[in-house]
């Protein structure tokens, strides 16, 4: 398999200025899911022993409680997928999407 590289600005991460593109998450196989078995995967979910966020401790945020079926739902989903070990936890999955968006959804 050849990798197919990008030039990308000199950093501590990159300190070549050269990314490798074939290792993104985007293209490692069985990582994309398309708008239909997102919602496929949402709607069948088994809900029996998810791991909930905590619901009432982000107040400063309007919707913080609003997400968190979807937070427990991909958060199990993801965990069993890549058989992520410790496990993500959905109270830091809900705090991170606090801390980067507010919980405020961008209008298309």
């Amino acid at each position: 398999m050849s990798l197919i590289s990008r030039h990308v600005p000199v950093s501590n991460k990159n300190p070549d200025g050269i990314t490798i593109v074939d290792r993104h998450i985007r293209r490692l196989k069985g990582t994309y899911l398309d708008p239909d078995e997102i919602d496929s995967v949402f709607k069948g979910y088994d809900r029996k022993g998810l791991s909930w966020p905590t619901t009432g401790k982000l107040d400063e945020y309007k919707n913080a409680d609003k997400y968190d079926e979807v937070i427990a739902v991909w958060t199990d989903y993801f965990n069993k997928k890549f058989g992520i070990d410790p496990p993500l936890d959905s109270n830091v999955v809900k705090a991170l999407i606090g801390s980067e968006s507010g919980f405020r959804v961008d209008p298309p």
